[in-house]
């Protein structure tokens, strides 16, 4: 019986596993014969736009506005600190793990970035130092960003905590406090900024999507099905057809 299991296991993989690869090569040979053709690609087409047409915010702006009621006056002890952090134009830190930090900024001779620097070897001293930065300092805004459910702080442009990375990007608390009075406006013209209260707005910053208020979609014309929807469809009508034929 177990053998036989095995046996029949082993043989529904080899089947599953040669099926796939051949409806995969099948369909590059489709797009291909079509591409030269002078059709638009069937299953692969490089013009097409992934359709997203909800708000950047929908779905986690519940999410934000609870992390920041539950953590209030961790965040204020969080922007109280920003007086403390690295006098430069721009800089960014982001901890990846308990000692390790994704760090770039600004210094006196143009731009630094590293995708992992721990901060608790004394080798990279210097390095932190350069851009305005020592263990002590690191170590103090990770303790304020963990009370606040808080993987990074950026500057530029504005404050920033990164709260969770999704949706090609990062959610971040902007305390807008820091903000002069321009800028604040303007931050409320904007579509990936919306404010909450307390001088806390909820930003998205990313790429891929496009703003958060203009609804990102193919043409009327387009073929939307899915790989597997265009498949059935082929195997039902015995041959390539698109919706509006």
């Amino acid at each position: 019986m177990g053998c036989f299991y095995h046996i029949t296991k082993n043989l529904l993989a080899f089947f599953f596993f040669f099926f796939v690869i051949g409806t995969l090569a099948i369909s590059i040979m489709i797009d291909i014969i079509l591409v030269v053709e002078g059709e638009r690609p069937l299953f692969f087409d490089p013009d097409k736009i992934e359709s997203f047409n909800e708000p950047m915010l929908t779905g986690f702006e519940k999410k934000l506005q609870s992390n920041y009621d539950e953590n209030q006056f961790e965040f204020q002890n969080l922007e109280d600190y920003i007086g403390y952090l690295p006098d430069r134009d721009r800089f960014k830190i982001e901890f990846i793990s308990d000692t390790k930090v994704s760090i770039s900024g600004n210094y006196d001779r143009g731009w630094k970035s590293s995708s992992s620097v721990d901060f608790t070897d004394n080798e990279n001293t210097q390095y932190l130092s350069e851009l305005g930065w020592t263990r002590p300092s690191i170590e103090a805004l990770q303790a304020r960003l963990q009370k606040v459910n808080c993987i990074s702080f950026e500057k530029k442009d504005g404050y920033r905590a990164g709260y969770v990375d999704a949706k090609s990007g990062t959610y971040y608390y902007r305390f807008s406090s820091f903000d002069d009075t321009q800028t604040q406006n303007s931050l409320l013209d904007s579509c990936l900024i919306k404010y909450y209260k307390n001088d806390i707005f909820f930003e998205y910053k990313g790429f891929g999507r496009g703003p958060d208020c203009i609804k990102y979609e193919n043409d009327p014309d387009f073929d939307d099905r899915n790989y597997f929807e265009k498949w059935r469809d082929i195997i039902k009508q015995g041959g390539i057809k698109t919706p509006q034929n």
